[in-house]
């Protein structure tokens, strides 16, 4: 049997995966006021309380004994995708307690459901990311025995797909108390012993790692993403004068040598980030000044998909 981690090993892992590429960069707010930098409106309007999730994990329901967590067998973990390698569950039900929602991703070239606020800033965020080239939600299922023999079914929240090739997958929950339920720690201790024998990372991602400040600049970049662009014309001008700069120009540069109007040349832009050719700094609101460089080269997005299709299982 493989012991999995205790509270407070939960906890520390929890916090380490806000160094990840899959978490979203942290607004400074002394770095936003550095040199001759104005802040943006965004930046000055009076902070929102901040919004904790409705159920919050009480002291009486957190991990006090590592004996009260299950442990699992390591060959006792069997894997389920979908026929279509895309989602494996639509938790759409009139009477959930959280949000949801629906998206069709071009990076992932699929339909995107995820449950709750927090999903929906990581979905954003891993559209417009340029170290992710594809991803999925809801993308496979672990059927994970104890020492009892008890069967427990757990829906991995996202898989993505790093320009490396490498394969990470996570659970992402609201803060980093829910990871000191009991229920989690197995099951979590069980993804990551059993995706690790297959080669892949898992890891633990907090909602409360998006600023209001970066998930509202995450979001304008993401409503972009339709823009439309000519991908020799505007992408060639911009790439020859991203080069010609010395591999980075400044958003003001970008969008003057665009041309029109301001608006739709950060649209387009924004679009291009999108697609995976730019790569525009999003730990702070844009100003002229926010550095535009080329995205970097990425493998043919394909390990994911490859992954998923080795557990593919014809409904009895």
């Amino acid at each position: 049997m493989t012991r999995p981690l205790t509270g407070r090993e939960a906890m520390a892992s929890a916090y380490l995966s806000s160094n990840s590429p899959l978490c979203p960069p942290a607004y400074d707010r002394h770095a936003a006021r550095v040199g001759d930098r104005l802040p943006t409106p965004r930046e000055l309007l009076p902070r929102r309380p901040k919004r904790r999730p409705r159920w919050v994990p009480g002291r009486s329901h957190l991990l006090r004994d590592e004996a009260h967590v299950r442990t699992h067998a390591p060959a006792a973990v069997r894997y389920r995708s979908s026929e279509d390698l895309g989602h494996v569950r639509v938790n759409f039900r009139y009477r959930n307690w959280f949000s949801t929602a629906a998206h069709y991703s071009q990076k992932a070239r699929r339909a995107q459901y995820t449950e709750g606020p927090h999903e929906l800033n990581f979905l954003r965020w891993f559209s417009i990311n340029p170290l992710i080239s594809d991803f999925q939600f809801q993308p496979i299922e672990l059927e994970i025995c104890d020492e009892f023999g008890n069967v427990t079914v757990y829906t991995l929240d996202v898989a993505v797909e790093l320009v490396s090739g490498g394969l990470v997958f996570a659970e992402i929950k609201p803060v980093a108390s829910y990871f000191h339920l009991p229920e989690v720690v197995f099951a979590t201790a069980a993804a990551e012993d059993a995706l690790a024998r297959e080669g892949a990372a898992f890891e633990r991602l907090r909602g409360d790692l998006f600023d209001e400040v970066t998930a509202g600049t995450i979001a304008d970049v993401y409503a972009h993403r339709l823009e439309a662009f000519d991908i020799e014309n505007d992408y060639g001008t911009i790439e020859t004068a991203i080069e010609s700069g010395g591999g980075v120009v400044d958003l003001r540069t970008a969008k003057a040598v665009l041309g029109g109007r301001p608006s739709d040349a950060r649209a387009k832009l924004d679009a291009m980030m999108a697609a995976r050719l730019i790569a525009i700094d999003v730990s702070l609101p844009p100003t002229a000044e926010t550095p535009v460089r080329l995205a970097p080269p990425a493998r043919r997005p394909r390990a994911l998909r490859d992954f998923l299709e080795r557990f593919v299982r014809q409904e009895d």
